[in-house]
């Protein structure tokens, strides 16, 4: 019976995304409010991260660039508070800390469909990123179909010996990052996962520059 249904999921998933659709996995629209929870390979709860899409901005180019602020609490205190800045391009979407001198990193590439692979440079390493399939995925918000599952290998560089890591991460239209799973270097097992458990639409008014 699990097989049937599987089937059926996997015959229900398109082969692919049209280019225009590239937005619509981005973080969202103004007000959009997600919270995602972490937890460790033993079930430890490292808390709640809420992202708030704060407002989007349209200059006189191709590029859309939106504000989003990360806010990861761990009982009553907040760990960590930031602003990440997207911009999207016609044949992609990328994300950095707000001001930072960082090269951004890629999070999604056209075309949208499996087989997709792109590389850049994070820091002092090097990330590899594929789309390998596009699937259901099950979170505590829900189950969503046509899930955008991307591959991301990197090497990175610490002055002494290379560290290789992989991250899986979910991709959902309309909703954007539903799920990030990362593995262990030691024996390939997930160490980390975040799945989303709430997500709000709550448009605002768009600002412009």
């Amino acid at each position: 019976m699990i097989g049937f249904a599987l089937a059926l999921a996997l015959a229900a998933a398109p082969e692919g995304y049209a280019d225009t659709e590239l937005a619509r996995f981005g973080p969202g629209i103004p007000g959009s409010i997600a919270i995602m929870r972490r937890t460790g390979r033993d079930g430890r709860d490292f808390g709640t991260t809420t992202t708030v899409v704060q407002r989007i901005e349209h200059p006189e180019t191709e590029l859309t660039r939106m504000l989003v602020r990360y806010r990861n609490v761990q009982g009553a205190q907040p760990l960590v508070s930031a602003v990440w800045e997207y911009t999207l391009r016609p044949e992609l979407i990328e994300w950095s800390k707000l001001d930072s001198n960082r090269e951004p990193a890629i999070q999604l590439h056209t075309p949208l469909q499996p087989g997709t692979r792109w590389t850049y440079h994070f820091g002092t390493g090097e990330v590899r990123s594929e789309i390998v399939a596009i699937e259901p995925v099950a979170v505590p918000a829900g189950t969503y179909q046509g899930a955008l599952h991307v591959r991301a290998s990197a090497t990175l560089h610490d002055g002494k010996e290379a560290l290789e890591s992989v991250n899986d991460f979910w991709y959902v239209r309309d909703v954007g990052l539903v799920k990030w799973v990362a593995y262990s270097t030691r024996d390939g097992n997930p160490a980390l996962m975040d799945e989303l458990v709430s997500f709000k639409r709550d448009p605002v008014p768009t600002r412009r520059p």
